[in-house]
């Protein structure tokens, strides 16, 4: 595995194989990311979070708007199938 858990997605860390859902999984975390300033998702236990926990607008959640929101909840979708695609 190479490259940072916190942007990882869910099947990454399965040892599932992986493509463009992987890309878009980053992008949800990129743009959560710029909105607020922190990671959608704890440190204490990254891979429990990433698989497990929702994304919660915890941190500066006056700056998603609704649209914001719908976005990267569905950029940030634990399953690969159910995930935004770019098309």
């Amino acid at each position: 595995m190479v490259g940072s858990k916190l942007f990882m997605a869910p099947e990454i860390l399965e040892g599932m194989c992986h493509g463009t859902p992987c890309d878009i999984w980053s992008i949800g975390v990129i743009i959560y990311l710029m909105i607020s300033g922190f990671y959608p998702f704890g440190f204490r236990n990254i891979e429990h979070e990433i698989m497990n926990t929702p994304v919660l607008f915890l941190h500066n959640s006056d700056k998603f708007s609704s649209a914001a929101r719908d976005l990267i909840r569905g950029l940030l979708e634990k399953s690969q199938y159910a995930r935004l695609t770019a098309s």
